[in-house]
């Protein structure tokens, strides 16, 4: 079955919009449409759209990075609550407490991290020739 020039080109545009969400740079995108057929304001225009998107999916997974740590970062109080509940201070609630403690210091390097990738995604490495 032979397929038209349209229909390899919607394919193309599938594959590019791929091939950006697994983090190809833009010049290689629009290198791979331009050899498909595809215009390059089209090109420019399909890889802005999907580098947007790319966007929008790494800041929701920072956005769900923020939130478990945070939860995490409230264990220690909840922890040293049921502790105080019982009243007597062994070694295990002594443990318990240390593995909450470890979890909340955990749950900071998630909020840290997801606040700083909300603000600052990573989309695209620079090469040299594109800094100057």
């Amino acid at each position: 079955m032979i397929q038209n020039q349209e229909e390899l080109i919607e394919q193309a545009k599938v594959e590019a919009r791929a091939k950006i969400i697994w983090g190809d740079k833009p010049k290689q995108v629009i290198f791979f449409l331009r050899a498909r057929g595809v215009s390059l304001e089209e090109a420019i225009e399909i890889t802005d759209a999907a580098f947007a998107e790319r966007t929008a999916e790494i800041r929701a997974a920072a956005v769900k990075k923020i939130i478990t740590g945070l939860c995490l970062l409230v264990l220690p109080y909840f922890g040293n609550l049921l502790l105080s509940a019982f009243g007597t201070m062994s070694l295990l609630s002594m443990l318990v407490f240390g593995l909450t403690c470890a979890a909340a210091l955990f749950g900071l390097y998630l909020a840290v991290s997801g606040f700083i990738t909300v603000f600052f995604p990573k989309t695209e490495e620079l090469d040299e020739e594109d800094s100057l």
